[in-house]
């Protein structure tokens, strides 16, 4: 599992890089409260933070949802199972 999720992230980080230009910033009104990034427009899976290092999914596409929730309940499910 998470080797899936390691390439996908590999492939999103690859498929950002083709899409956007370095250059580019990502417009102040598509980060809502300040932290989630929400761009139909915007053809990149994930766009760099606006503070700080590392990367937000871009909510408006369906796929960084299911990363995300993967993300999320991938380690609940394990500590359920250890605590079982």
């Amino acid at each position: 599992m998470l080797g899936i999720l390691t390439a996908i992230f590999i492939w999103a980080m690859r498929k950002t890089r083709q899409l956007r230009d370095r250059t580019e910033t990502t417009p102040d009104e598509c980060w809502k409260l300040g932290q989630f990034y929400y761009n139909p427009q915007d053809p990149a899976l994930l766009v760099e933070r606006r503070f700080g290092l590392g990367y937000s999914p871009n909510f408006a596409k369906p796929l960084s949802w299911i990363v995300v929730t993967v993300l999320v309940i991938v380690p609940i499910i394990v500590l359920a199972a250890a605590a079982s």
